[in-house]
């Protein structure tokens, strides 16, 4: 009979009652899940170099180290470990030591269901990517590249005596680096923010100009590409697509008078597709390369898969669940381009995303491209809106 392995989550905080809370807290999970504690960073540290631990939780205010020197070590020596800070701090010096090891943020006292959801939900993706090389690689990266001309605009704004923040959140709804770091930001519980937040624009406005302007000058939160190719794929090119697939997709979900969370969700998931294949081409360069040249395959997922052991839609998505970006937008990178291996039951932002990349690949084709599948048409009744869509492409959404 096979055992499925239990997953081990070690807890950190120097106050034994707040442990001891956990543990009880906790006791339902554990036919699934071993939990771990420990009342110092030090403690913690060496419980990880014996033994094999899943995710990390610490708290951030402790004597000695902190959470966010835990949290850093742990990730220079385990990277693959899932990490989360689970605090009552909420100034923003602390926020931005933490911010390029951290995965996700949780207030402190934590609600017992979104504490346990949140860390099944990591345990979960883990599945995901089978190849553990490959998740000590995307476990350990506290960013997504930017494209350097929005860097240098983003840049310029902020630094004008009075930046906009209307031209800040346009600049970053075009970069899938900034908007997934400043969604993972909205989206954790640092801001007390009691809504999922969908797009760039509202995420700006919910942190506020002072904590981007710390994110961009001070604490270098974003990293840009160092040319125009990485890893065999032309970056201004994947950008470019990037935006027409957002900006189509928000104009499918508008036409089919979706709501407005969900137009939201369609344009980020439209413009975060494809940053798995960014990730590969910037940290694996040499074997992306490879993988793109290879032909034995009949696309480029299925070279992918032979390189890597996973594709570009299940790394990106990975990341970006890791950082506990909203489901619907990691669910519409994962299956973009096969959205029916998803359960879906209505019309969401991957059935839009899906749409929206096909047609925008449509005229050119190639291994690289997303190819319509007939059954979501055919599923939700979508054939009578393809020209209107086509039209729509070709006038920029």
């Amino acid at each position: 009979m096979l055992t499925v392995r239990h997953r081990r989550i070690l807890f950190v905080d120097d106050e034994v009652r707040i442990l001891e809370g956990i543990q009880r807290m906790l006791r339902p999970m554990r036919e699934e899940w071993d939990v771990l504690v420990r009342d110092s960073g030090a403690k913690a540290l060496e419980l990880l170099a014996s033994e094999k631990i899943d995710v990390v939780v610490s708290d951030m205010r402790m004597p000695g180290m902190d959470g966010a020197e835990l949290l850093q070590t742990v990730m220079q020596r385990h990277p693959q470990v899932v990490r989360i800070i689970l605090s009552g701090q909420a100034d923003r010096d602390s926020l931005m030591r933490s911010l390029g090891a951290t995965h996700q943020y949780l207030a402190k006292p934590c609600d017992p269901q979104r504490l346990r959801q949140a860390v099944a939900k990591a345990c979960a993706l883990r599945d995901l990517l089978h190849d553990e090389q490959l998740q000590r690689l995307v476990a350990s990266l506290g960013t997504v590249p930017s494209l350097p001309t929005l860097y240098q605009r983003i840049h310029e704004e902020l630094s004008k005596d009075e930046p906009s923040a209307r031209v800040i959140g346009e600049i970053v709804a075009q970069d899938m680096g900034m908007s997934a770091k400043l969604l993972q930001l909205t989206n954790s519980a640092r801001f007390g923010v009691s809504r999922q937040v969908n797009s760039a624009v509202d995420a700006v406005g919910i942190i506020g100009l002072g904590t981007v302007k710390s994110l961009v000058l001070g604490a270098h939160a974003f990293t840009t590409l160092a040319g125009a190719t990485s890893g065999g794929v032309a970056t201004d090119q994947l950008w470019q697509r990037a935006l027409q697939v957002a900006t189509l997709a928000r104009a499918i979900a508008t036409t089919l008078r979706l709501a407005a969370p969900t137009v939201d969700m369609a344009y980020t998931a439209g413009l975060l597709q494809d940053c798995g294949m960014l990730l590969l081409a910037v940290n694996r360069s040499a074997e992306y390369v490879a993988a793109l040249g290879d032909a034995t395959h009949p696309d480029l997922l299925a070279a992918e898969r032979a390189h890597f052991s996973a594709d570009h839609a299940a790394v990106g998505a990975y990341l970006l669940g890791l950082w506990g970006l909203p489901e619907p937008i990691v669910e519409a990178v994962a299956f973009h381009h096969r959205p029916m291996d998803a359960p879906i039951t209505v019309v969401n932002p991957l059935v839009v995303v899906h749409v929206a990349g096909a047609l925008i690949d449509e005229p050119a084709g190639g291994r690289v491209a997303v190819h319509l599948d007939a059954a979501i048409v055919e599923r939700f009744n979508l054939a009578g809106h393809l020209d209107a869509w086509r039209r729509a492409r070709t006038q920029g959404g």
